[in-house]
């Protein structure tokens, strides 16, 4: 990309296609709201959920990229000043209001004022452009929550992003830079390693007021602090001082629009978890290749080598989603059937070994196991890897119960002690009713630490855990 001779050719046709794809998002999402649901064969065309995320996954996930949708159609406008970019970008916006998402709609607001303040204008054209599409924008969002509300079949009375800034969540992102910040001391310099932080941060479940499972901190900075320590920090020092020396408020569209996209992509970062999704970052990637002026020669005589490389790497993607859906039918023949401990296992053994997948190869046999002493060392490595990859309450009440068969009754008391503080709202009744059952069948094993578990549950508070 960065030796593109036209990179604003690139540019128009990569945001064309963009918005081509979002368009097609919001219509999932207005299929969501009515409660329709498409499957063909293993592919979900769209399916419902009481927040409308398009089939990103994650309704913030789809706010993000509706926010970018929004800021490529500003940009169109100042281009071409046709009104068919103003109709979608009201879509667009619309579509922010039907994901609920409070960071969603603090990118969309941030679209129109970034977008503005670095285009090359007079400041009172800055200023007056800014009011103007924000007010456009708080009519088109209130026309998105009127829709969202009146025509929402699965939960009619379900809050919208403004309603939901009353909650309570904002203590749970409090309680995830607690745990960076443990994580941070104990190993300044390094950090607990890549991919660590579920694992490093479920040893301080008892440390701090209200413990918040997450696969990350919902903040860029601390998460790569706790698991890449200062040498991961000072790693970011490039890029933040590229995009520093380029930062203009003179900006013709075309840096406008790419500055504008860098900052969103890092403020979506401040809240969650997108750098560390390859189909964001290459998003991410592509801005930043865009306003890098450098050029990178490539000799063309190795032409014929890259095409092959292409080509083979074609070919291994087809290869590797072909085998993600034997994996993806593997987990609905496991969870649909009530199948025998032998049975499992054969299943499990004919989940195809993928490089980069056998973390979710290890948790489904962990999801699956037959909890007993039977290989207990085998099956306590794998329960802790997959704790680390996967903290659920099932998971850590699992591995509460192998390591009280292995004797290790004071790690199963606080690991059963962790999967009570998992939930924020200090919800312990489901784990104490489990405990229940199984020392009732096995009080031998289970006897001592229920009587540790009751005793501790009558007081338990997760504000008062300091």
């Amino acid at each position: 990309i960065a030796n593109i001779d036209n990179k604003k050719s690139f540019l128009n046709m990569y945001l064309f296609l963009f918005i081509g794809f979002m368009l097609l998002s919001v219509f999932i999402q207005f299929m969501q709201l009515r409660g329709y649901e498409v499957f063909y064969n293993n592919f979900i065309i769209f399916s419902s959920s009481s927040r409308f995320d398009a089939n990103f996954t994650q309704p913030n996930q789809a706010a993000f990229m509706l926010a970018l949708a929004e800021l490529a159609c500003i940009y169109f406008y100042y281009q071409y000043k046709n009104m068919v970019w103003l109709l979608f970008s009201a879509l667009f916006i619309i579509g922010i209001a039907l994901t609920s998402s409070r960071g969603g709609l603090i990118l969309g607001l941030s679209a129109i004022v970034l977008f503005n303040a670095f285009y090359n204008q007079a400041v009172r054209n800055k200023i007056k452009n800014i009011v103007v599409q924000l007010i456009g924008f708080s009519i088109v969002y209130s026309i998105g929550i009127f829709i969202y509300k009146s025509f929402n079949v699965l939960d009619s009375q379900a809050d919208n992003a403004i309603e939901r800034f009353s909650e309570g969540s904002m203590l749970a992102r409090v309680s995830l830079q607690e745990q960076s910040w443990l994580m941070f001391k104990n190993s300044p310099l390094t950090g607990y390693g890549w991919g660590n932080f579920a694992n490093g941060s479920i040893e301080y479940a008892n440390e701090i007021s209200l413990f918040f499972f997450s696969q990350h901190s919902h903040f860029f900075i601390t998460q790569i602090a706790s698991e890449l320590g200062i040498i991961g920090l000072i790693c970011l020092l490039p890029i933040t001082i590229f995009i520093f020396k380029k930062i203009s408020f003179k900006m013709d569209g075309f840096n406008a629009v790419c500055f504008t996209a860098i900052l969103i992509v890092v403020l979506y970062s401040c809240s969650e978890f997108p750098l560390w999704y390859l189909r964001f970052l290459i998003i991410f990637a592509v801005f930043i290749t865009l306003i890098d002026t450098k050029l990178l020669s490539v000799n063309t005589k190795y032409s014929k080598i890259l095409a092959v490389v292409t080509l083979g790497s074609s070919i291994l993607i087809v290869l590797y989603i072909s085998s993600y859906l034997k994996i993806y039918n593997t987990i609905r023949y496991l969870a649909t059937n009530d199948l025998s401990d032998n049975k499992v296992e054969e299943t499990y053994n004919q989940i195809p070994n993928i490089f980069g997948m056998s973390v979710f190869k290890e948790n489904i046999l962990f999801h699956y196991i037959p909890i007993n002493n039977e290989r207990i060392d085998d099956k306590l490595s794998i329960a802790e890897r997959s704790v680390a990859t996967e903290l659920t309450k099932r998971n850590l009440f699992r591995y509460a119960r192998l390591l009280a068969l292995d004797e290790q009754d004071e790690k199963s008391i606080s690991i059963f002690k962790a999967a009570c503080v998992l939930d924020w709202n200090g919800d312990c009744d489901n784990i104490v009713d489990e405990l229940d059952i199984i020392a009732e069948k096995e009080p031998q094993v289970y006897g001592k630490i229920k009587y540790e578990i009751d005793k501790w549950v009558i007081d338990f508070d997760p504000k008062k855990l300091k």
